[in-house]
């Protein structure tokens, strides 16, 4: 059951690094909630640009700035900071939909058993005429709930997720092993554990695309990494006797698909090393692996959707 003060003092944490071109607008997408009782606190990496002169415009911030280990030790620092009763993520180059705080309280006092509330997302980018132009628009029960297939064969968008701070200290921090998938090893710990929710019909968070974003880019050196670190989440989680049959089989078929990923790779590069290690992986918790590959295969070829989708 959730009780929370009137109003609900509201922590949000944003891991920042050289983000002077972005950061006002991340803040000012908070200031415009038209909801007072919050703290931002930024955790800086140590940003050697204009980004701290910014953040000294405002002195309603606390900020750190150190040197960290990634974006995710960042937020951990953050989090340790915060005091607020709900926690929310903002990225230093994304912003908020305006005016949603109070929507989000209001959604955690309609839902009592909630301990997080989630909304819809966009990914847009910065056109050269200066407008926005919407890319993605991720909304409606099917792209937000928290299921495991949900989080392990599309992108989190844990932004778009308000947690109650009890949410963090039953399940733990983010995990530094991982500097990309952080965020969703921590959704798949948080979908395990069946963490209540409840969802507002509408966008609260909008992800900019550009250059050196972390996600939602082509297959880059960064994407082959994050398949190096899903494996390592699947096989430690495989590893585990207490999953269900079920939630057995999706992580199963989540590794399936992620060696996949790894054997298209290897073929292009024409790795022979890397195409046998994909295989034997893959062969590890499939035992119908190079069927599965070749029906994938054929799907791709007649333009069939993924069945993993």
């Amino acid at each position: 059951m959730t009780f929370l003060s009137n109003p609900p003092l509201i922590s949000i944490v944003t891991p920042c690094l050289n983000r002077e071109e972005y950061i006002a607008e991340a803040v000012e997408s908070v200031l415009a909630q038209n909801y007072a009782n919050f703290e931002h606190i930024i955790a800086d990496g140590g940003s050697t640009d204009g980004t701290l002169a910014i953040l000294k415009r405002y002195p309603h911030l606390k900020v750190t700035s150190e040197p960290d280990k990634n974006l995710y030790d960042a937020l951990n620092k953050a989090i340790r900071l915060a005091r607020g009763e709900i926690i929310g993520h903002l990225n230093s180059d994304d912003t908020y939909e305006p005016e949603v705080f109070p929507k989000i309280i209001d959604a955690f006092a309609r839902n009592p058993q909630a301990t997080a509330v989630y909304g819809g997302a966009t990914i847009f980018v910065d056109a050269a005429t200066g407008r926005r132009d919407t890319l993605q628009e991720i909304k409606g029960p099917e792209a937000q709930e928290l299921s495991l297939s949900r989080i392990l064969f599309s992108t989190p968008i844990i932004n778009a997720r308000f947690f109650l701070r009890r949410v963090y200290d039953q399940l733990g921090l983010y995990d530094l092993r991982y500097r990309i998938s952080a965020d969703k090893e921590f959704l798949i710990r948080a979908s395990l554990q069946k963490i209540p929710g409840a969802r507002i019909d509408q966008v609260v968070y909008h992800y900019r695309q550009h250059g050196t974003s972390l996600t939602f880019r082509g297959m880059t050196q960064a994407d082959l990494e994050a398949v190096a670190e899903h494996l390592a989440i699947a096989e430690d989680l495989l590893a585990r006797a207490s999953l269900s049959r079920q939630e057995s089989r999706i992580f199963r078929d989540w590794h399936t698909q992620q060696t996949l990923v790894l054997f298209l790779h290897a073929l292009r590069a024409m790795s022979i090393k890397e195409l046998i290690s994909a295989t034997a992986r893959g062969l590890r918790y499939d035992g119908r692996w190079p069927l599965t590959f070749a029906v994938a295969g054929a799907r791709r070829m007649l333009g069939l959707p993924d069945r993993f989708s």
